[in-house]
């Protein structure tokens, strides 16, 4: 059989329900559609700002070019809910007084108050998700997870 006919029986065998990649995409766009739903109740926030604000939660002070890297979004994306955020007054962005070329991005109060309201409903939501599981699958959907996620890096 030659590369181009296993190609073809591959692509005939190929179910896209079936296939990790579409599955994880679903269900974290469903996943995500239940967070907007919670997080748009004060603002008008989509994924990629609630992503930002919960990373800078997390990792505060940090550049924009670190928020890209942890959460895999492209720059111009991060940059553009860098831009949101601060009109919103949810971020803060201040000149690095070492490197006047970056900038430092941390949480406004209000931001932070808004993470601090949302976090126990965004939990709710993950408990709702893995809820479907029994204790083991959960224990080895964290297992997998956490080693898909170290080893995409």
């Amino acid at each position: 059989m030659n590369k181009q006919s296993k190609i073809q029986l591959e692509n005939d065998d190929f179910e896209l329900e079936a296939f990790v990649p579409f599955q994880l995409a679903v269900v974290a766009n469903r996943l995500n559609m239940a967070l907007l739903k919670i997080v748009n109740r004060k603002y008008e926030l989509r994924t990629k700002e609630w992503r930002m604000l919960t990373t800078l939660e997390r990792f505060q002070p940090c550049s924009a070019l670190k928020v890209a890297k942890t959460t895999s979004m492209d720059p111009a994306r991060v940059s553009r809910a860098q831009t949101k955020l601060v009109k919103l007054g949810l971020v803060q962005a201040v000149t690095d007084v070492a490197d006047r070329r970056r900038v430092v991005l941390s949480l406004t109060p209000v931001g932070q108050e808004l993470i601090d309201e949302l976090t126990p409903e965004a939990l709710q939501t993950e408990e709702w998700l893995l809820g479907k599981l029994s204790s083991g699958e959960r224990q080895q959907f964290k297992t997998i997870m956490d080693k898909l996620f170290t080893s995409t890096d």
